[in-house]
C-alpha cells in the first residue's frame, strides 16, 4: 500500500510509537479495546521488516501460515490468533490509519478486530519509504477466555443444561430429572479431577468408574450413567453432541432415571486449555420399592 509522500520521515520508534497510539485511539472510537504492546510480537514484526527492507522488495511480504506460527511461538508468543499486516507509506499516522480504514478492507479487518488483544509494529526503511509490518494476536489463553466467557457462572450453565436436558426428555414424553446434591458432587469431582490431572475418559486413573464416584458420594442407587464431553463452549453445543450419540442419547433419554447431577471445569497451562463436561444421571433406590 502506497501514499504519496507528505510528511518528513521521523527515526523509526517515533513511527512506531505513533502508529501504536493512532491505531489505539480509533478502535477506542469504534468500541474496541485497547491493543497491548507485545515484546514479542515486536521483535518478530522488527526482524519481519528488516528482512523485506534487507530484499528490496515487498514481493515477499506474504508469510506462509505455518511459517508465521513458527516465528511467534519460536519468539515465546502462544498464538490463539495470529495476523500479519504489510504497509508501505511516508505519511503521518493518522492519514495511514484512515487509509486503511477507507481503502484497504482486509488490512483494516485485522487491525479493528476483536479478537486481537496485542500488537507489535516493526517498522524499517525501503528506498527512503517507511516500511510498517503489524503483528497482531492473541494469546491461546487469551482466546481461550474469550470462548469460554459464557460459561464462568456454572450456576447459570447448569440451570441451562438441566432445561435442556430436561427438554430432550419432554420432547420423549419422559419425567423430568431433577438435580441431586449427591451427583452433582460425583459429576463436578470428575470434572475438576480430569482438568487436575490431564485425561479425559469414563475411567480415572485409578479404574474408578461413576458408580465408584457416585457411591463415595453417597448416592443411594438402582442404577446410575454418565455423559462426559470435551471442547464444547456451550450447553447447545454439547447437549446437541450427546444426543448424536446413540450411547449418551441413552442415558438422557433412559425411562428409569430420575436425578441428575452435572460437573464442569475449565482451564488448564497456557496452550492446552479445556473445558470439560460430565452429567451423571441415577435411579434412586426407592424408585423400585
Amino acid at each position: 500500500m502506497f501514499l504519496p509522500v507528505s510528511a518528513a520521515a521521523e527515526d523509526a520508534e517515533a513511527l512506531r510509537r505513533a502508529l501504536f497510539a493512532e491505531i489505539n485511539r480509533v478502535r477506542a472510537a469504534i468500541g474496541r479495546d485497547a491493543l497491548q504492546e507485545s515484546e514479542p510480537l515486536t521483535r518478530v514484526a522488527q526482524a519481519r521488516a528488516a528482512e523485506l527492507a534487507a530484499a528490496g522488495s515487498l514481493d515477499s511480504a506474504g508469510v506462509p501460515g505455518e511459517d508465521l506460527l513458527g516465528r511467534v511461538r519460536r519468539a515465546g508468543y502462544l498464538p490463539g490468533a495470529i495476523a500479519e499486516v504489510v504497509a508501505q507509506a511516508d505519511a503521518p499516522a493518522p492519514e495511514i490509519v484512515a487509509y486503511w480504514r477507507a481503502h484497504a478492507d482486509s488490512i483494516w479487518r485485522d487491525v479493528s478486530s476483536e479478537r486481537h488483544r496485542d500488537l507489535g509494529i516493526g517498522v524499517a526503511s525501503l528506498e527512503g519509504i517507511p516500511v510498517f509490518v503489524l503483528f497482531l494476536g492473541a494469546t491461546s489463553s487469551d482466546s481461550f477466555a474469550k470462548r469460554t466467557e459464557g460459561l464462568r457462572d456454572r450456576d447459570r450453565v447448569r440451570r441451562e443444561l438441566l432445561s435442556a436436558i430436561n427438554g430432550e426428555r419432554r420432547a420423549h414424553r419422559l419425567p423430568p430429572l431433577r438435580v441431586d446434591p449427591k451427583l452433582e458432587q460425583a459429576a463436578q469431582g470428575h470434572a475438576d479431577d480430569m482438568l487436575a490431572r490431564s485425561y479425559y475418559g469414563h475411567a480415572s486413573p485409578e479404574g474408578a468408574m461413576v458408580l465408584d464416584r457416585t457411591r463415595r458420594a453417597g448416592y443411594p442407587s438402582h442404577a446410575v450413567g454418565e455423559n462426559i464431553g470435551k471442547g464444547q463452549t456451550s450447553v447447545l453445543e454439547v447437549v446437541e453432541g450427546w444426543m448424536e450419540s446413540p450411547e449418551h442419547r441413552r442415558d438422557i433419554l433412559h425411562p428409569f432415571f430420575r436425578d441428575t447431577g452435572f460437573g464442569l471445569a475449565i482451564g488448564g497451562p497456557p496452550g492446552g486449555e479445556q473445558v470439560l463436561w460430565v452429567n451423571v444421571f441415577g435411579e434412586p433406590r426407592e424408585s423400585r420399592r
